[in-house]
């Protein structure tokens, strides 16, 4: 192979010479140095649940005669499954029937206390008879309230043959069959509400204090990152893992319910910094760099990394907020070499950080 030593001093004067010779600067995007409060963290496990997960049951014995197939949606009050109701509808008639008699037979007590009031007054019927009749009169009330009230749970076991959806969402498992006889508490299937999702995560119970319920979290899975509000932390930690539960809500579109994911915990409190885009740095052996931007030319600033989040990450050196830096087209740049800017990157100010 041909040695190439003798081009090197060439190389690191060309982009220099090209520019002289009428060759056009490079293109370059920008985004500005911020000024933003980044704290340290950690990535704690979790998984991705519903706001709405239910085993449905059974609430009556009896013979199942119709029951969803998995994977259909139901909205809430929608039927799931029925059980045979005829000997609920046969003893609920026959309750009918005898609150009938019963309230026939209050109507006859009520009339025979009348009838003994008024010949009472005249010294016609004695106290003892009056009596009897209030009293049978009292008992015939009772027995009928009683017989309404079990027509009442007739009625209620009536309407517990169908089982309907208590919330929205997606008929997942089915555990018994049609034909099946089931008992009171056994599961029929699971609905899932999966619109409505959020991530259960665990981490070390030292980093409560860091922790609010009015800040957001990094939420990673797979490719997808985002950044979701907490909510809800739970105060109470496991004696064996020494972990302490945090409840994220996530929009959709959203993993999987039972996705497996990470979040961004902070370890410390948040510190103000000065932070750049990631795609800012330019990585070398001996330092790292960012180029900043000076009246159309590149000024390569050496700088110290610190924290960082999903984009920004934090630097040390001859920088200010609002400064422009290279955040494309930065790792064939040299040092006062002049650049033509074709765009601005936005920043996204997130406060917790990836560490």
């Amino acid at each position: 192979m041909r040695r190439i030593w003798w081009l090197i001093p060439f190389l690191s004067v060309l982009p220099g010479a090209l520019a002289a010779q009428g060759f056009p600067a490079p293109a370059v995007e920008t985004a500005q140095v911020i000024q933003l409060e980044l704290a340290p963290t950690m990535w704690a496990p979790g998984t991705v649940v519903s706001r709405n997960d239910a085993r449905i049951a059974a609430e009556i014995p009896g013979r199942i005669t119709w029951i969803a197939e998995p994977g259909e949606h139901f909205a809430a009050g929608e039927v799931l499954a029925t059980i045979d109701n005829q000997a609920l509808k046969i003893g609920l008639a026959q309750q009918q029937a005898e609150i009938g008699q019963l309230e026939a037979r209050l109507t006859f007590n009520e009339q025979e206390l009348e009838r003994l009031q008024k010949l009472t007054r005249q010294n016609s019927a004695s106290r003892t008879q009056l009596d009897g009749a209030t009293a049978d009169r009292q008992v015939a009330v009772m027995q009928l309230a009683g017989a309404r009230a079990v027509r009442d749970r007739l009625n209620f076991d009536l309407q517990r043959t169908t089982v309907i959806a208590p919330f929205g969402g997606q008929w997942v498992e089915r555990h018994q069959q049609t034909g099946e006889y089931t008992a009171i508490g056994a599961t029929l299937g699971r609905l899932v509400d999966t619109t409505h999702k959020e991530v259960r995560a665990r981490a070390p119970i030292n980093v409560a204090p860091y922790l609010d319920r009015d800040m957001k979290l990094v939420v990673k899975a797979d490719q997808q990152t985002v950044t979701q509000p907490v909510r809800a932390i739970i105060p109470v930690g496991d004696e064996v893992s020494r972990s302490l539960e945090i409840r994220v809500l996530l929009e959709e579109p959203a993993p999987l319910v039972g996705s497996a994911v990470r979040v961004a915990v902070p370890t410390a409190f948040p510190e103000v910094v000065l932070a750049v885009p990631r795609d800012a740095l330019v990585i070398r052996q001996e330092a790292n760099y960012v180029f900043r931007i000076v009246e159309g030319s590149a000024e390569q600033v050496e700088v110290k990394i610190g924290n960082a989040n999903i984009d920004l990450i934090a630097v040390t050196g001859n920088l200010a907020a609002g400064d422009e830096v290279v955040v494309r087209g930065a790792e064939r740049l040299r040092d006062a070499q002049s650049v033509r800017v074709i765009g601005r990157r936005e920043q996204d100010m997130r406060i917790n950080s990836d560490g």
